[in-house]
């Protein structure tokens, strides 16, 4: 039925039933992805898309009844001749009551392009996303959905990359809606868009604000390993490593709990580096290849793993190098034979490796 209704798209009743139809269209998409089934789901929302382009703005359904009516009183002597007056008056009356309700209905135009940024954007295609964000922000800055359109502008602008762009936005949604609900989202997406302009200190700030309003489990992971991260970027090794041994206690499950470990491991070296006693070098030292041991024992799959092979191999050369007595005299190999045998396997393994 929807399909006989897209050959009627210049009638202004079926404008309705085409936005209604890309309705159903986009939350069947959202429950096939949530169910796991993406290829399904992807293909609803290119199907949502198409319907919500069909919809007409109601500028252009006024601009259609119009155009009929004077076509109509253009020809009324003929058909007046053909049906009689009566049914003429008929046709008029009923494209005049059709005008008058297409003028009190909502511009259905705007919600249909502003799902189809929506639509984009649950396909990961932020740059088509951005382009229509763009568009209804500049050409609708009044309507109701505004707030909702301005934000998705901010975020497909960050997930493009346009970080210097998207912190700019982000900075005029704040001014223009300052009491928006959108306020914590908007610092978590300007956190990120400082965080890849490597304004860490400035990151840091709106990943606390938006960690201390945000409810979202997913969303809290992702704001409290940032912080962290933005901790080991400014050099704090103290707090940083505060903060990725405390996540990797509290996220046990979680996806990037081998990127936490990395970084764990990465801190522990810089604070063992930065120092010239052995009694804070040598412990740190341990911890480090105690993490990188976990990494290598429970994430076969992890990215780095190359990476944290060669840095074990690293660590336990640094750890070999304290084994030695007040006259400096070697103690024992055990380590430095762990760091050969870890140097060798990474090298087994990974001989093109380059990083």
């Amino acid at each position: 039925m929807y399909r006989l209704i897209t050959q009627q798209r210049d009638d202004p009743r079926v404008t309705e039933a085409l936005y209604l139809a890309a309705e159903a269209m986009f939350s069947r998409g959202e429950a096939l992805l949530k169910d796991g089934k993406t290829d399904e789901g992807r293909q609803a929302y290119h199907d949502a898309i198409n319907y919500y382009n069909g919809v007409r703005s109601k500028s252009t359904l006024v601009d259609l009844v119009q155009k009929n009516i004077n076509k109509l009183n253009t020809s009324s002597g003929r058909i007046v001749a053909e049906v009689g007056s009566e049914e003429f008056q008929k046709r008029l009356e009923t494209l005049k009551r059709l005008l008058t309700q297409v003028n009190d209905r909502p511009d259905l135009r705007v919600r249909a392009l502003f799902r189809v940024a929506n639509c984009y954007q649950a396909l990961d295609m932020p740059e088509e996303a951005s382009v229509v964000y763009q568009f209804l922000r500049d050409r609708y800055p009044d309507d109701n959905a505004a707030e909702q359109i301005y934000f998705g502008l901010i975020q497909t602008l960050t997930q493009r990359g346009q970080m210097e762009k998207a912190n700019v936005e982000t900075e005029k949604f704040k001014a223009k809606y300052p009491n928006s609900p959108l306020l914590n989202n908007a610092s978590l997406v300007q956190a990120e868009a400082q965080f890849g302009q490597k304004q860490y200190k400035e990151a840091l700030v709106n990943y606390e604000k938006s960690r201390v309003a945000s409810k979202d489990s997913s969303a809290l992971e992702t704001i409290e390993f940032r912080i962290a991260t933005c901790y080991f970027n400014l050099e704090a090794f103290q707090p940083a490593r505060e903060r990725f041994e405390l996540f990797a206690k509290q996220h046990p499950d979680s996806k990037i709990r081998p990127d936490a470990l990395f970084f764990l491991g990465l801190t522990l070296y810089k604070i063992a580096d930065s120092s010239n006693d052995p009694k804070i070098a040598q412990p740190n030292i341990a911890a480090a290849i105690q993490v990188y041991e976990e990494i290598l024992t429970k994430y076969l799959q992890y990215d780095k793993l190359p990476l944290v092979t060669f840095r074990l191999g690293y660590l336990y050369s640094f750890a070999g190098a304290y084994d030695r007595d007040a006259d400096g005299k070697l103690t024992g190999t055990a380590n430095f034979d762990k760091a050969i045998t870890t140097f060798q396997e990474f090298v087994k393994k990974w001989p093109d490796y380059k990083d």
